[in-house]
């Protein structure tokens, strides 16, 4: 089984997908330090923003292009939705949800 991961991370779920058999054909993480430590753990990281990135963003917007994907997982973050952040939803930057149901 092959994966495509949005929002990895540092690659928590990552490490339990790959304990479990699973082939990771992309890890896509927007914040570089999360992706150094993917590509030190021997995941094969890309450090871009999913989708459309925000104005202002220097980073490039992915898009999978590649063949099948068996797994598609994905961890957007919370803070657009959650008690601990603005609570702005849909009007956040950082709000994943979109490109992962575009994914």
């Amino acid at each position: 089984m092959n994966a495509v991961t949005l929002f990895a991370g540092a690659g928590g779920a990552d490490i339990g997908l790959q304990r479990a058999g699973v082939k990771h054909l992309a890890c896509v993480e927007g914040d570089a330090n999360a992706c150094a430590t993917l590509r030190a753990a021997g995941f094969p990281a890309v450090h871009a923003w999913i989708g459309n990135p925000p104005p202002g963003s220097s980073l490039t917007g992915w898009r999978w292009d590649g063949g099948p994907v068996d797994l598609l997982w994905a961890s957007p973050p919370c803070q657009p939705y959650s008690q601990a952040g603005k609570q702005l939803g849909a009007d956040d930057p950082r709000d994943g949800w979109p490109a992962t149901l575009e994914a």
